[in-house]
């Protein structure tokens, strides 16, 4: 994974499934919007062809491979970057903070259990990385009880798979997080809002603020 820099003003926010980021996402950006702050929210898989087919996959509607899985997320990631017309790049050039729902983590930490981390690794290299990633670290069992309110159980959602997940995101945290990369982790335990007021206390510190 290229390490050389990365994208100010893009904030990408991971944890296993039930941990709160689609929660967190919405509640950050209209915390942000409320200060005037022109903001984008976006989250992968995308509503994109490919991101449609990768959630019929998650739904155990269609059967791939996990290799071919985790190129679909890739394929997906590609679109979703460099897409000219609304791209997370084409967002970020137009003054926007992106707050994104999953990025190139969740593959790492989800795809790499089922692949091996280097077939991840070499497919989604050419990547920019976030300047700041948020980590809801939230125990799988109390994951679990969250997502027992969906009305069925998606790909990836045993809770021991989940265990190696949230292990895989540990051992990739510890890699990237550095000076370009600022990985903030908080207890995705706590209640919705305390969790949206440590973030924007951080967040609030962005060049784009």
């Amino acid at each position: 994974m290229k390490k050389s820099g990365s994208l100010e003003n893009f904030v990408v926010l991971e944890g296993l499934d039930g941990a709160g980021t689609t929660t967190q996402t919405t509640r950050l950006a209209k915390r942000f919007q409320a200060a005037g702050i022109s903001v984008t929210t976006t989250c992968e898989p995308t509503d994109g062809p490919v991101g449609r087919l990768i959630r019929s996959v998650l739904r155990k509607e269609e059967q791939v491979r996990p290799e071919t899985l985790a190129m679909l997320f890739a394929a997906d990631r590609e679109e979703h970057l460099f897409r000219e017309r609304d791209g997370i790049l084409t967002e970020l050039s137009r003054g926007k903070l992106v707050l994104c729902d999953r990025y190139l983590f969740s593959s790492l930490a989800y795809q790499s259990v089922t692949t091996g981390l280097e077939f991840v690794r070499r497919l989604n290299d050419r990547f920019p990385l976030p300047r700041i990633v948020v980590y809801l670290a939230t125990p799988p069992a109390i994951c679990l009880k969250r997502r027992m309110a969906r009305s069925s159980q998606e790909l990836f959602e045993e809770t021991a798979f989940q265990e190696k997940v949230a292990a895989a995101y540990a051992a990739v945290f510890a890699e990237y997080h550095g000076p370009k990369v600022e990985v903030i982790e908080v207890d995705g335990t706590l209640p919705p809002e305390k969790i949206t007021g440590l973030l924007w206390k951080r967040l609030s510190s962005l060049p784009i603020v």
